[in-house]
């Protein structure tokens, strides 16, 4: 079959394999809203701003009339937790924690790896320790998914020439690949 995440996510997620479907979906639906809050209010941390007052209510509005989070919520993606993840790693890197924003980042790269570029500010600030991190923690995660599951290679094999050249006609038009959104 098909495997849409990398293999690390398939540990990350397997404690929902303990509940059945729809439970896993509503356990999820709170994990994927409550990581998009925390993430929120990370960010605004981040820049200065409290959660509690203005900037938290303008910024609670904002992410709840937001296209990306709605569609988040309502498919059940791994979005919210990805922002957590970057938020972790922005606040990390801010306060010169390099090696634990790698472990952040390489969590969130570990779930989906849309924030594999992040990789680019660690290099341009020289942080190879924290590089060697981010790296390690999903490469870790994996082994023993790939181990158990050998099928779950196939995420390799099928699903990131998929992401980057987008073949698959069928969903062209909402394919997120390289290609299409260039095309796009």
């Amino acid at each position: 079959g098909d495997f849409l995440y990398p293999p690390s996510a398939l540990l990350m997620l397997s404690p929902l394999g303990a509940l059945s479907l729809p439970w896993a979906g509503r356990v999820f639906f709170v994990v994927d809203l409550a990581t998009i809050l925390v993430a929120t209010a990370i960010v605004l941390g981040v820049f200065g701003l409290q959660w509690r007052g203005l900037p938290g209510g303008l910024a609670l509005l904002a992410i709840s009339l937001a296209w990306p989070v709605i569609f988040t919520l309502d498919a059940g993606n791994v979005n919210g937790p990805l922002l957590l993840g970057f938020a972790l790693f922005l606040l990390s890197a801010s306060r010169g924690r390099w090696s634990l924003a790698g472990m952040w980042l390489g969590l969130a790269v570990a779930l989906k790896p849309l924030l594999a570029p992040l990789l680019i500010v660690l290099v341009l600030y020289k942080r190879w320790k924290a590089i060697a991190v981010a790296v390690a923690v999903p490469v870790a995660l994996s082994g023993p998914v790939v181990v158990a599951a050998p099928a779950t290679l196939h995420f390799f094999d099928r699903t990131l020439p998929l992401l980057f050249r987008g073949q698959n006609e069928q969903i062209q038009d909402a394919s997120i690949s390289v290609s299409s959104v260039a095309e796009r």
